[in-house]
């Protein structure tokens, strides 16, 4: 098969594993992965702790300047990170 793939497609150099576009046609090993990949690993953890960060400041806005309890404002949070943050990513 991997001769086959090379003499059709002009010998280019592709993932062996049989990933395939939306289109159906073989990948190039070099379009994909690598640091690219990378980039939208670190990227997702980044807005991940944001999104942390911003839960643990919500909590302490809404018990000290809208004088909610704390398990309310931290069920608020939970059900706020939990329909809306979840969307944003």
């Amino acid at each position: 098969m991997r001769r086959k793939a090379l003499h059709i497609y002009g010998g280019q150099d592709f993932t062996q594993d049989g990933t395939v576009d939306l289109k159906g046609r073989p990948i190039l090993r070099s379009k994909t992965g690598r640091w690219r990949a990378c980039s939208f690993i670190v990227g997702y953890e980044i807005f991940e702790r944001w999104q942390i960060m911003g839960s643990a400041n919500l909590v302490v806005y809404l018990t000290r300047k809208l004088h909610e309890g704390t398990v309310q404002s931290s069920n608020n949070v939970t059900n706020w990170s939990g329909t809306f943050g979840s969307h944003l990513f």
